[in-house]
Parts: C-alpha cells; structure tokens; sequence
C-alpha cells in the first residue's frame, strides 16, 4: 500500500518560529525545500505531520508570549487543515 503524502508550504517567518518554539527537535522542519518565492514546501506522510501537529500543539500551549503563540495557532490551525 501507498503511504499518502502531504503537501503544504509555510513562509519562511512560520518557518523559522516552528524551529525556535518547538519543545523538541522535529527533522521534518528541515525536509522543507526552499522555493524561488521564498517560501519553504513540505512533503510528509501521516505519521510525520501527526508528530508536528502535536509538537506544534504542546508549543502553543507553553508559549509565553501572545504573539508568538497566535503565530504559532496560525501555523497549527493551517496544518489540521492540510490533513482535511
């Protein structure tokens, strides 16, 4: 069986707040690839993105700035969206 794939894209700013604000270091943030526009593209499969969300989660939970923790629901909410 093939595994299904995901693909999303996130600026290079939600980018950079996943790799500053998660509680622990996902590789996946690194499989993004950078394109001409600047924006990065991910391709991940289920289990993959399931463990963002949810480190992403725990994030927001934790943040202890506004800000940065509505920053990150942006990213959050657009990530439960992609598995839709």
């Amino acid at each position: 069986m093939i595994e299904r794939r995901y693909r999303f894209t996130l600026t290079k700013h939600q980018v950079e707040d996943l790799k500053k604000n998660l509680l622990v270091d996902i590789d996946t943030i690194s499989s993004g690839i950078e394109q001409p526009n600047g924006t990065y593209q991910f391709d991940l499969g289920y289990e993959d993105l399931e463990d963002l969300i949810e480190n992403l989660a725990a994030a927001c939970n934790h943040a202890e700035d506004e800000k940065v923790e509505a920053r990150l629901e942006t990213i959050y909410e657009k990530l439960t969206k992609v598995l839709d």
